[in-house]
């Protein structure tokens, strides 16, 4: 669970550089033997007081970096070259056998035997020497000897720093880089590890706010705080667990041998220490985590593999986090949509590319002279096989896939086209389509809308696009830029869903909408309720005094209808009014076609169209 990368180990450093020592030591002494002349004192001091030290500094370099310097094989190897020039005496061909087998044998051979060959090849040579009684074969033999070891220590730092960057290759492909803790390969690795007689727990953690933290204070403060939560969590994981990092401020956690109880508790212990603030870059921060619990049980018919593990995880995860509770375990039962929601998410491109799409239209009512003169796009997908699919059901897999941007465009170039020819046909209405949030971070959206003006034309009667209340207060800035931009394109705005989200009156003031749209939970309870009728009557004076139109969703019975039309909203969309429908019955509804496929006609709309 260690979240700093390994190194080469501080044990082999020492003998290796200890070796060197010795070699380098006993090679000056044995040089000073045989020489046809007596030596000054201060010559074996300088050879000691260069060569020495420059063994010392590399030693000492080495265990700082916990690694091998790349410099010293390189310098060694010059220092072995100096040597063999200076000693003429030594055998060239002893030496250049003995610095060919080390060289070839280091390639391939472990370092105790190619030493222990080195060692017997070595007494030998001196054994030979001494029976012979020749102190000069001797002395040759020794030097040639310590210049084969510093031939071979040369080698065993090559071999060891090749070694050191394979160690780091394999680190790296298993590890996050930021965090130092394991990365989705190895925590595969590691569940399948498990044998399939044990338990096994898989928790998955996604931060709270930190999208927030991230754009606020920036990307990297985001990672200084990525960092603090991957130690915290290390530091309360249990401790056969494998912690890792799946990417953005996703972690998860391996347990072995973990049953419920045990995952619980260990969800329970990340959690709490998750909510305790971090002090990042001098500043106080809070982020929380939801937490996703998936569980392998040795009893089960067949091991579930592991990314069936990550994927129940996560599902377990996003449902905690909907619920707005700590952690939850994965239950097959809450999870029948799951597969469905996958091949759905595949299938979506397809479906806008066959043209498996249609816009249905709701008409509203302008509450003040009781006609039909707005309507709004809602997205239908005809599905071959699940048949028609409201919004609900693939608006959020738009979203994750990437396909919203394409969707979005699909439906207010359609809506665009089919108000054109309703404007032909006489009866011209305002129409609104919906935006995603993901919708404000495409920038080209407003180029996309320019050319569709330029091209297409924008609708005689108006064109309105929608965002909810909760999506612009998770970008405001992005919002109000958006918004202002298309109020200088000649497209109005509009708030949805307002009341339900964050509720913040200063939004409506850096915000400029054109509409406000109050939702549908509020006016269910106007007829019932004092408090739901303030607060409707408060929505509609504060839109008004800031020169905003209002409309009510909802609207499900003639009381209701006459409620909202004596409080002043100017425009009213309900079932009651009209239900959604494709083009074709539209125009029938209107009185422009004959009406099939409508189950009559509401008597608000009958006399609309009397």
């Amino acid at each position: 669970m260690s979240v700093s990368e390994p190194g080469v180990d501080r044990h082999e450093l020492n003998l290796i550089f200890s070796a060197r020592h010795v070699v380098i030591l006993t090679f000056q002494i044995l040089s000073y033997f045989g020489r046809d002349r007596a030596l000054d004192w201060w010559e074996p001091a300088i050879d000691l007081g260069l060569v020495l030290p420059y063994s010392a500094v590399t030693h000492w370099v080495a265990l700082r970096k916990l690694r091998m310097p790349g410099w010293v094989p390189i310098v060694d190897s010059l220092v072995i070259v100096a040597w063999v020039v200076a000693m003429p005496e030594t055998s060239p061909t002893l030496v250049a056998m003995l610095v060919a087998m080390l060289t070839i044998a280091g390639q391939s051979v472990a370092r105790r035997w190619l030493w222990t060959a080195f060692g017997l090849s070595s007494a030998g040579m001196l054994a030979s020497a001494l029976l012979a009684n020749q102190l000069s074969n001797f002395l040759d033999a020794a030097r040639s000897i310590i210049l084969g070891a510093c031939v071979l220590m040369t080698v065993t730092m090559v071999r060891s720093a090749r070694l050191e960057a394979q160690r780091r290759l394999a680190y790296t492909a298993q590890h996050d880089q930021l965090t130092g803790l394991a990365n989705r390969s190895l925590l595969h690795h590691e569940i399948g590890a498990v044998g399939p007689d044990r338990d096994l727990a898989v928790l998955l953690a996604d931060l709270n706010n930190f999208k927030e933290v991230n754009d606020a204070l920036g990307h990297h403060v985001g990672d200084d705080l990525l960092v603090a939560v991957s130690r915290r969590v290390v530091d309360v994981a249990p401790a056969a667990a494998t912690v890792g990092r799946l990417g953005g401020d996703e972690f998860a956690v391996v347990i072995p041998d973990s049953n419920r109880a045990d995952a619980i508790g260990a969800a329970d212990r990340i959690t709490a220490a998750l909510r305790q603030p971090f002090t990042v870059d001098g500043l106080t921060i809070e982020v929380g985590a939801s937490i996703g619990i998936a569980l392998r049980n040795p009893g089960a018919p067949a091991p579930v593999p592991s990314d069936v593990l990550f994927r129940n995880a996560d599902v377990a995860m996003y449902q905690a986090k909907q619920a707005g509770r700590p952690f939850r375990v994965y239950d097959p039962s809450d999870d029948h949509s799951s597969v469905r929601r996958v091949t759905l998410m595949g299938e979506l491109r397809t479906a806008i590319a066959d043209g498996q799409l249609e816009v249905w239209y709701q008409p509203g009512l302008d509450a003040h002279t009781g006609q039909l003169n707005c309507m709004e796009a809602l997205v239908r997908w005809n599905h071959p096989q699940h048949g028609l699919l409201l919004p609900g059901e693939f608006i959020e897999l738009a979203e994750i896939s990437g396909a919203i941007d394409d969707l979005t465009q699909w439906v207010i170039d359609r809506a665009v086209r089919d108000s054109h020819r309703l404007s032909a046909l006489g009866r011209p209405l305002l129409v609104s389509c919906n935006l995603s949030v993901r919708n404000l971070h495409d920038r080209l959206l407003l180029e996309w809308l320019d050319e569709l003006a330029t091209t297409v034309g924008l609708p005689d009667s108006g064109l309105y696009l929608e965002l909810t209340e909760s999506q612009i207060m998770e970008d405001p800035a992005g919002a109000s830029h958006v918004l202002t931009r298309l109020a200088e394109m000649g497209i109005g705005s509009a708030v949805d869903d307002f009341g339900t989200g964050y509720s913040s009156l200063s939004m409506l003031l850096h915000v400029r909408a054109s509409v406000l749209k109050i939702d549908r939970s509020f006016v269910a309870d106007l007829l019932r309720t004092r408090e739901a009728s303030v607060m409707v009557r408060s929505m509609i004076d504060l839109a008004h005094n800031l020169g905003m139109l209002v409309v009510a969703e909802g609207v499900e019975d003639q009381m209701t209808l006459e409620r909202l039309e004596a409080m002043g909203c100017d425009f009213l969309q309900g079932f009651h009014i009209a239900r959604p429908m494709p083009f074709d019955q539209l125009t029938g509804f209107l009185g422009l076609a004959p009406a099939d496929g409508i189950d009559g006609v509401s008597p608000v709309i009958g006399a609309a169209l009397s």
